[in-house]
């Protein structure tokens, strides 16, 4: 389960600020990218001049979640409208 908080804010802060938190351990017996195997995404959140949004994983069955949502936000340029949970 995700869960979703949305705070309005009115700033003359121009672009989109992005905070990607994880948990795990670096595989180190490799040097490509299966060393971050074991790290999983469980916050995403993104403040620009209208709002805060945060989608942060709850339990380990949301945790694979927030891939989906960085996904999709990465994809559609962070309008400034919320997009339905």
């Amino acid at each position: 389960m995700i869960k979703e908080y949305l705070e309005k804010i009115e700033s003359n802060f121009i672009g989109t600020v992005i905070d990607i938190e994880t948990i795990g351990d670096f595989n180190r017996q490799y040097n490509d990218s299966r060393r971050y195997l074991n790290i999983k995404q469980v916050i995403f959140e993104y403040i620009n001049h209208e709002h805060l949004r945060i989608y942060c994983a709850e339990g380990e069955a949301g945790i694979q979640d927030p891939k989906t949502i960085s996904k999709f936000k990465l994809n559609n340029s962070f309008s400034s409208s919320p997009s339905p949970a």
